[in-house]
């Protein structure tokens, strides 16, 4: 037993470098402000645009760029068993967001979390094909 598990690489060690350690922290802060924003209860942005941007686009470019950045943050070519660990990890933290909104006087929408998947989703495919041909070059 004690040789299977030492056989088994160590994920933070096999994927995750010092150098990608920034890119990870980035990662984590952008996690906790989208935990904040979520569960933060007021009713227009706490920051004035001077464009029109809507909800469902604002949980796109979020997503996108959480799971952007968790991309980016690996080192190793990633494989679709890591995609798919990373899609259903990001998309369980935005359920879990979902759901938790309740406790703080607001509700959970379906629709956000369908904009969470298109971010994750877009993420996925637009920054691995980015790093596919970064590290052909």
């Amino acid at each position: 037993m004690q040789e299977i598990i030492e056989k088994q690489p160590n994920f933070l060690a096999h994927y995750i470098s010092p150098f990608h350690l920034p890119i990870l922290a980035i990662g984590a802060a952008m996690a906790s402000v989208l935990t904040w924003a979520s569960h933060a209860t007021f009713t227009t942005l706490p920051f004035d645009f001077d464009f029109t941007i809507y909800d469902k686009q604002l949980h796109v470019i979020a997503y996108f760029g959480l799971t952007g950045v968790i991309i980016l943050a690996l080192k190793k070519p990633l494989t679709h068993k890591v995609k798919w660990q990373i899609a259903k990890a990001i998309f369980f933290f935005g359920l879990l967001e979902e759901c938790t909104q309740h406790f703080v006087g607001r509700s959970a929408n379906i629709l956000d979390l369908l904009a969470d998947v298109v971010g994750i989703t877009l993420a996925l495919i637009v920054i691995c094909a980015l790093r596919k041909y970064i590290i052909k070059s």
